[in-house]
């Protein structure tokens, strides 16, 4: 197993247990994507899950900024601070 997903394991069992439902429920989200092809992930894949889903929200942003839509992340702050660390 690789490091990273151990991380999230245990940062998810963390916010569970300081009943942190925003940190936990993201991590729990992560975990299911991260897992729905392998139960294992290496770290190469989670990175890669992590920047996709980073790319993504920029991307739909960017779209926003285009057709003079207020900008609203379809991710929080927490959240993209989460896919960063």
């Amino acid at each position: 197993m690789s490091n990273l997903i151990e991380k999230i394991n245990t940062d998810f069992m963390a916010a569970y247990k300081a009943r942190d439902m925003e940190t936990k429920d993201f991590l729990g989200l992560l975990r299911g994507e991260l897992t729905k092809a392998t139960k294992t992930p290496d770290d190469k894949e989670v990175v890669a899950k992590c920047k996709s889903m980073l790319k993504k929200n920029d991307e739909s942003m960017d779209k926003m900024k285009q057709m003079g839509i207020e900008v609203v992340s379809s991710l929080s702050d927490r959240e993209i601070e989460i896919l960063n660390s």
